[in-house]
């Protein structure tokens, strides 16, 4: 398969008999040892090329089985660092950002709409003066299972939230959140409502008012 028109190092590819990558997926890594795996019906560019960036060495892309990404932009950059995307969740267009020997880690049946961004990494320094002290260091982002993320919704670094939690439209999420079955909206996001719970399939007539 012939893809990767910026490539300028080799990269490890293990895709499953019956993974997809998109073929004309623009795969760039300018490292060593990195890795891109795309297990039983995962796969990675479903609609549109995607673009996957490997800027540095031993960084890891995986989409586990039955996962979905359908478009978007993924940087995987610094030493050691990860994306995974948990089993049956689906991605239709997002931009992550992962540096510096983090990690990104999406559960299984999440949804994510279009225009999202994780960043584990400011990508710049903000230092205190006195100290030098780094105030803020690159740090993991956690995302549970069945978690539903809507449009255009922005997650920072050292965010985790827990299984079963909705994020509204283009919310900020500067903060951790471990109250299951509810739902985050607003800049920066604060919890909204509790007892809810999502579904991919659309709304039954005896649901609509």
């Amino acid at each position: 398969m012939e893809v990767g028109q910026e490539r300028s190092m080799d990269i490890e590819m293990e895709i499953a008999d019956d993974g997809f990558l998109h073929p004309k997926a623009n795969i760039r890594t300018d490292g060593d040892g990195n890795r891109l795996v795309i297990k039983a019906r995962a796969a990675l560019g479903k609609r549109v090329a995607p673009r996957i960036e490997f800027l540095g060495s031993n960084n890891t892309f995986i989409l586990h089985e039955g996962a979905v990404i359908k478009a978007g932009h993924y940087r995987i950059s610094g030493e050691g660092s990860k994306i995974e995307i948990g089993a049956g969740t689906t991605i239709n267009g997002a931009y992550f950002l992962c540096d510096g020997g983090t990690t990104i880690t999406l559960g299984h049946d999440c949804l994510l709409s279009y225009g999202i961004e994780f960043r584990t990494t400011d990508a710049h320094s903000i230092l205190n003066r006195a100290s030098g002290e780094l105030l803020n260091p690159p740090a993991d982002i956690t995302i549970g299972d069945h978690c539903w993320i809507g449009k255009e919704v922005c997650i920072l670094q050292g965010v985790t939230i827990c299984d079963n939690v909705i994020v509204g439209t283009r919310a900020l999420v500067t903060k951790s959140h471990d109250v299951p079955f509810s739902a985050l909206a607003g800049v920066p996001a604060r919890q909204v409502s509790e007892n809810v719970e999502w579904h991919r399939r659309p709304p039954k007539r005896e649901h609509l008012p």
